[in-house]
């Protein structure tokens, strides 16, 4: 760990088997992140609060993850995979290369896993991504998948999944 302070944000540079969780006061928007590598941007601050490990999610402005990342946000709801990724708190907007989204349509019947060369997080129910694959199944090849140049997904509030998708190809 390498914590580096100063006069407009401090840096915490973690190492090795990274695991942050993130708890609301809500209990319903609790995110973990999972990686090999991290670099946290926070508000300026004390070092013995960031040597604490306790650092407020209010005093979070980013997270940097790489290597083996994973996010489980909303109690599975929705689970992201990538190599790397970086979400902004001060905006709610995350980016991902790489990445397949796993979340669930039909209010919450139908896994639907999406892969894309680069995902974006642009609201709290709201994903963009860039070459696409949609399918209900986890296998990186599936039987049955929708590739899109670009994609958005919008979870409505009745708990149904919105899809607008441009230049698409059924692959069977």
């Amino acid at each position: 760990v390498e914590l580096k302070t100063g006069d407009t944000e401090n840096v915490v540079t973690i190492v090795g088997d990274v695991v942050l969780e993130l708890r609301s006061t809500t209990g319903i928007d609790d995110m973990q992140m999972t990686a090999d590598r991290a670099v946290i941007f926070t508000d300026p601050g004390s070092i013995r609060d960031m040597a604490s490990g306790n650092i407020e999610s209010q005093n979070i402005r980013g997270i940097y993850l790489e290597g083996n990342v994973l996010v489980d946000s909303n109690h599975g709801a929705y689970l992201v995979r990538s190599p790397q990724a970086y979400y902004d708190f001060t905006t709610d907007n995350a980016m991902l290369a790489e990445a397949v989204l796993r979340t669930y349509a039909m209010q919450g019947t139908v896994p639907l896993f999406v892969r894309a060369k680069e995902m974006r997080q642009v609201a709290i129910n709201q994903w963009t991504a860039e070459g696409v694959q949609v399918s209900t199944s986890s296998f990186a090849t599936p039987d049955l998948a929708i590739s899109s140049s670009s994609i958005k997904l919008t979870e409505q509030p009745n708990g149904n999944m919105s899809i607008e998708s441009t230049h698409n190809t059924l692959r069977m």
